[in-house]
């Protein structure tokens, strides 16, 4: 597979990241107003906006031609950071994922995997993870997530979590000297 979509889902900001041979050659924030229904409403329209995007960058019509789709898994956290968090808004994030999963998981060679947060980004303050997730990236992709997303968190986990996958070695921009 050639094609690698990265999403960092959210009810009302997901960022999601297209890469193509290995290379970010798009990035982008799906926004749903606070103002759209209840929080179970936004989570769904996300999840229609998410497939629309995938679907839109990969040409997809009828379900995919084998599109690598790795998606953030929520977690709850009983402890620390994260704990103020209301349960119930990170499992509406299941319902962004499922709209994603329930379309192209496993129809004309697709392959959809979740990754929790702590396997890809470890319990790396967000400051410091932002800053390794750019230096990983070559200047072209760098140019690309300024003029697109400037520094949206969502989306510069969505490139994150790409970089995770094509285990790109972090801080290290591909083609540096190492």
């Amino acid at each position: 597979m050639t094609t690698l979509v990265s999403i960092d889902p959210g009810t009302e900001e997901t960022g999601i990241a297209l890469y193509r041979a290995g290379a970010l050659v798009d990035v982008d924030v799906l926004r749903v107003k606070r103002s759209v229904g209840n929080r179970e409403q936004r989570a769904s329209v996300m999840g229609r906006l998410a497939v629309d995007k995938v679907r839109a960058w990969c040409g997809l019509s009828g379900g995919g031609t084998g599109v690598r789709v790795v998606l953030e898994y929520p977690q709850v956290y009983r402890h620390g950071p994260g704990a103020e968090v209301d349960p119930d808004d990170v499992l509406c994030l299941v319902l962004v994922l499922g709209h994603l999963w329930g379309t192209f998981h496993g129809v004309n060679g697709n392959k959809l995997e979740l990754v929790r947060p702590a396997t890809w980004k470890g319990q790396v303050p967000k400051r410091v993870m932002n800053n390794r997730i750019i230096a990983t990236l070559t200047k072209a992709e760098q140019q690309l997530v300024h003029d697109k997303v400037r520094s949206n968190h969502n989306a510069i986990d969505a490139v994150g979590i790409g970089v995770w996958a094509l285990r790109r070695p972090w801080g290290v921009s591909p083609g540096s000297a190492s």
